[in-house]
């Protein structure tokens, strides 16, 4: 193989680890994504917090509730028994799904950067095997990504999803319940996150020029030792 082949074949492997240092590395927009801290709450939501299963009585009829706890059947005898998604022990947001099919389970507000690509990410269990509930993420109120129905109770799946900023702007990350049913429509909602794409690893290209320049350079010098 000559050297100009052997650069092509050194870049041809390590190319894809210029291409991102891994998005877990990345810092996380959205603050407190899996409910660890319950007081005072870092989101928002058009679901009314109240206490399942503590006494609470401010649940009143209807739907649209919400609450942060660890346990489901703790708080609805006829949910599931079951741990988080971070931890298995941890707490995550427990909810009566909504009947309207456009009321923002969670969001929260953020500033993006104009070109920046950012990765969504979510995870959410059904509590009940009965119209399951079906979620999407949504920016500024229009929806990114695909919908999520949620399959077996208990079986946590991912909602996942990316989106490029238009401009440099404060925006509103939301997750949102479209299925309308009355009965059933329960679920858990944990690790919810929004995170920049990092940029091309500087270290690795710069591994790159430095190979082929040397590579060039000792080209070089055997063609001056050969004249």
């Amino acid at each position: 193989m000559n050297k100009l082949n052997g650069i092509i074949a050194l870049a041809a492997v390590l190319a894809p680890l210029a291409a991102a240092v891994p998005a877990s590395a990345a810092v996380d927009l959205v603050t407190n994504g899996n409910f660890e801290t319950t007081s005072p709450l870092s989101f928002k939501s058009d679901y009314t917090k109240h206490g399942y299963g503590t006494g609470d009585t401010s649940k009143g009829t209807g739907h649209d509730f919400f609450e942060l706890g660890n346990n489901p059947n703790v708080d609805n005898t006829s949910w599931i028994s079951g741990g988080d998604h971070t931890t298995g022990s941890g707490k995550f947001m427990l909810v009566d799904g909504s009947t309207s099919g456009t009321k923002r389970v969670w969001y929260e507000s953020f500033n993006v950067v104009a070109g920046q690509k950012y990765t969504l990410g979510a995870w959410a269990e059904n509590f009940l095997n009965k119209n399951n509930s079906t979620l999407h993420f949504t920016i500024n109120g229009a929806q990114v990504g695909s919908d999520l129905t949620l399959g077996q109770a208990g079986v946590w799946s991912g909602l996942n999803a990316d989106w490029t900023a238009g401009a440099t702007q404060t925006i509103t990350f939301a997750v949102v319940d479209t299925q309308t049913a009355s009965s059933g429509n329960d679920f858990g909602l944990d690790d919810i996150s929004f995170k920049p794409v990092p940029e091309a690893s500087t270290v690795v290209t710069f591994a790159l020029l430095a190979i082929g320049g040397l590579l060039v350079l000792r080209k070089r010098s055997n063609a001056q030792a050969n004249a």
